[in-house]
């Protein structure tokens, strides 16, 4: 217990002599980065059969129960380095199902149908580098959160946007969007410390100060915000990726 009390008292008359000597982050730990590019994938699997009122399970019937895998790309702003980093930013992906259509009376069609989701957020996060800073552990948790808009279309057998009609023989096309959104809790790898000179030399020709491996629980609610009637699109699964710093 004396030896945790004098650790803390340690830790924290350095942290004020570095406070009343004016030195940075920067001049610490080195060049700021400013902006960060994250390429990540991971399986999805749309909620669409949880819609509330929703007896029947068309997604299942048309697409099976298998994930496909997610591709997205997202660029964030860091707007503060201090107690850890908050960035904002956006990112869009990809993803898409094949399955057979249904005839009107519900039996199987011979002819192919393709449903497209296009996810595209918006969202704030926030990493705890002190991990890495204070003990030397290339381990940085973060917590982001934010709203999505997942634009998806269906197409027909000859590739056209499909279309149904309603009980009143009015014609629709099968598309839309819908609003929701988001919670990932993550962990980066710090990657430089797996090969220093690598690193040194990738900052030097490209202009990338830092490179992460992540991992990261992704939530999302894509119904609208409960709007009944809506489309859910949701689903809770597990991303990686790759994040460079520059």
């Amino acid at each position: 217990m004396i030896g945790l009390v004098c650790g803390l008292g340690l830790f924290a008359a350095s942290f004020e002599a570095r406070a009343e000597e004016g030195i940075s982050a920067e001049d610490e730990y080195g060049p700021l980065p400013m902006f960060q590019f994250q390429a990540r994938f991971g399986p999805y699997l749309p909620d669409v059969d949880g819609e509330d009122g929703l007896t029947a399970t068309p997604f299942k019937d048309i697409f099976g129960s298998s994930s496909n895998f997610m591709f997205e790309l997202g660029l964030d702003y860091e707007i503060w380095h201090g107690f850890g980093i908050v960035s904002a930013g956006g990112s869009f992906g990809f993803v898409q199902y094949l399955g057979k259509a249904r005839t009107q009376s519900g039996s199987v069609s011979s002819d192919t149908t393709v449903l497209n989701l296009v996810p595209l957020r918006l969202n704030v996060t926030y990493t705890f580098d002190k991990v890495h800073q204070w003990w030397n552990i290339p381990l940085m948790p973060y917590l982001t959160a934010g709203i999505s808009y997942y634009i998806w279309w269906v197409l027909d057998g000859v590739g056209d946007v499909a279309s149904w009609q309603d009980e009143n023989d009015n014609s629709h096309k099968a598309q839309g969007g819908v609003f929701g959104g988001h919670v990932n809790i993550g962990l980066k790898l710090l990657l430089d410390e797996l090969d220093q000179e690598a690193a040194i030399n990738l900052e030097e020709q490209t202009g990338v100060i830092n490179s992460y491996f992540f991992v990261e629980y992704a939530m999302s609610w894509i119904d609208g915000f409960g709007t009944s009637g809506s489309m859910n699109l949701g689903d809770q699964t597990v991303m990686f990726g790759l994040m460079m710093e520059f």
